[in-house]
């Protein structure tokens, strides 16, 4: 999706002229200095002063509240009401997080986020998991009040962010503060048709090494999993083992991989079988390389 950029009064000729939008009807995702001056105005609201480095080139990334609430089930409030209306109907427990707390595989957790929202006319947002809370099998989703979708910010939302955890593979360690979702905010509704993601793979070759042209559909373009080592190595990827110890998400490069990973290496037979239940990490064959005026997400 393209960002919302400032324009110079030489800038003139657009990198793309038969992408290009009319400057009055243009719209996009975020890039970080528009993400700063929402928060300068009030736009992006925070409980807690802002941490460094959790403004990111085109994304805002959120952190965990004082306390986790652990609950039956996963819910949205619907359109007459808000989190904190349903949520005394499914609590189990009320965790303290000030000092860190484990969240559990198998088990549910709603977590009140530090940052809050007060968007203008033609501002929305798509929240999704960190891609390091993805690589731990953290599944996690952003909750609006009012909400009827996961993830999703509605145009003109005011009012809090709340966010469901559920690890999956291994239990986690978090705190106030620990940052496991980000959100994207953007302006309008940048465009994603099959058309347009065709031409601009064309122009600037966002997948590479792909044979013949880019199979693009429902607006994105497909990613394939490589499982034939081409890249000089037997090893092609790493399947998470069952383990009890938990792992602290605040603890980047912590831990020896071989404890929690089990390494996966290419199959004789050509096929690899996936079973229930179980976590894998693979690459893709493709190469992504996306253009600094572009923003863009992976969803499985």
């Amino acid at each position: 999706m393209p960002e919302n950029r400032q324009m110079s009064d030489a800038d003139t000729q657009p990198l793309l002229p038969e992408l290009a939008l009319p400057r009055d009807a243009q719209s996009g995702v975020w890039p970080a200095q528009r993400l700063k001056a929402a928060l300068a105005r009030g736009e992006i609201q925070t409980i807690e002063p802002l941490d460094s480095q959790q403004v990111q080139p085109a994304s805002i990334d959120l952190r965990l509240g004082p306390v986790a609430y652990e609950i039956a089930a996963s819910f949205l409030p619907g359109p007459q009401l808000t989190v904190q209306d349903k949520l005394p109907l499914v609590t189990q427990r009320k965790i303290s997080l000030e000092n860190g707390a484990v969240l559990k595989t198998g088990h549910v957790y709603l977590v009140p986020l530090l940052e809050k929202l007060q968007l203008r006319k033609r501002s929305s947002g798509v929240a999704n998991p960190k891609s390091s809370t993805g690589r731990l099998d953290v599944f996690c989703r952003v909750i609006t009040d009012y909400g009827v979708e996961f993830d999703q910010i509605p145009e003109r939302y005011t009012g809090p962010l709340w966010l469901e955890i559920a690890p999956r593979s291994f239990h986690v360690k978090v705190r106030q503060g620990s940052r496991l979702s980000q959100l994207r905010l953007k302006t309008g509704t940048p465009p994603s048709s099959n058309a347009f993601i065709r031409r601009l793979d064309e122009e600037v070759r966002i997948v590479r090494d792909e044979d013949g042209p880019a199979n693009v559909k429902d607006g994105a373009i497909a990613l394939s999993v490589d499982i034939s080592a081409s890249g000089g190595s037997d090893l092609i990827g790493y399947k998470a083992r069952k383990v009890s110890e938990e792992i602290d998400i605040d603890k980047i490069g912590h831990y020896d991989v071989d404890t929690f990973w089990e390494r996966v290496y290419r199959p004789r037979e050509g096929g690899l079988i996936l079973h229930p239940d179980e976590f894998h990490i693979l690459a893709t064959k493709e190469k992504v390389a996306v253009p600094d005026y572009l923003a863009a997400d992976m969803v499985a």
